[in-house]
């Protein structure tokens, strides 16, 4: 004989599935904030920059897919890199990027665990100087060197400052300043992220009268990072999570694809 299961109330079912349904909610907005997430970056094409009244770039873009994927709302504000960096110090903003790793910076910023765009460190001079250069810091110990300030070019080059290896860099504010200065021979060797200097010799019309030193220097992470002065922890691993899942498609390798493609192009 089939022996027959005792019905269950459908109050009980129905308490049963709101209480399913409510865990699930409380799990899948975990680290979500309902106040929008306020992100700092900086005029930094073709990672970052103001296009009209909107804030363009491939670092951009990856961003607001992984925040959109957290269902996440959120601010981007570009300023001045000093000035970012010391937001999320004071934890005036939540986040920001794209951000090299440092030990320093790691005191007051929490970074995520997955990289979102990894970025070329070139030196550049001027087309008719010639350059000994066999690869290491240490054969241009004879040449000056400009850089923007508050920019981290990676472990070899702040070490070989550092060290005495070579020149202490002269520091100007922006990028198309320092281009300015190398083409008025106020220095010999400009130091850059790769594709950002790209974007200004384009932007300044100096292609002809720049030439990139091979090889290139560094190979160099960037990521987004949370203010420590306030309680991000949860959000952080949550934008990690979405952000690994993200760099599994094909949507993620044809952007920076692109992105490297339109500056390999004469």
């Amino acid at each position: 004989m089939l022996r027959t299961m005792p019905r269950v109330p459908a109050w009980l079912m129905l308490k049963a599935v709101t209480t399913v349904f409510l865990c699930f909610s409380l799990l899948s907005s975990k680290g979500v904030l309902s106040s929008p997430l306020k992100l700092v970056t900086l005029q930094y094409p073709p990672y970052s920059y103001q296009s009209g009244q909107h804030v363009k770039g491939v670092a951009v873009d990856i961003v607001t897919e992984v925040l959109n994927r957290m269902e996440q709302p959120f601010v981007i504000e570009l300023l001045p890199w000093p000035r970012a960096i010391r937001r999320i110090r004071e934890g005036q903003a939540d986040a920001i990027f794209t951000i090299y790793k440092t030990s320093e910076r790691q005191a007051f910023a929490d970074y995520s665990n997955e990289v979102i765009i990894g970025q070329t460190i070139s030196l550049y001079a001027r087309r008719e100087h010639d350059i000994l250069y066999d690869g290491t810091l240490a054969s241009l110990k004879p040449y000056s060197f400009g850089a923007v300030r508050a920019v981290y070019y990676g472990e070899l080059f702040e070490q070989a400052v550092t060290a005495g290896v070579i020149l202490p860099p002269d520091l100007v504010d922006n990028g198309e300043n320092n281009l300015r200065k190398l083409l008025r021979m106020r220095f010999d060797i400009l130091i850059s992220n790769r594709l950002g200097a790209e974007h200004i010799l384009r932007k300044m019309q100096a292609q002809n009268r720049v030439k990139v030193l091979e090889p290139t220097l560094e190979e160099v992470p960037s990521y987004l990072a949370f203010t420590k002065a306030k309680a991000l922890t949860e959000t952080r691993m949550k934008f990690d999570h979405y952000l690994k899942a993200y760099k599994r498609e094909d949507s993620y390798r044809l952007a920076i694809e692109r992105v490297n493609k339109s500056y390999s192009q004469p």
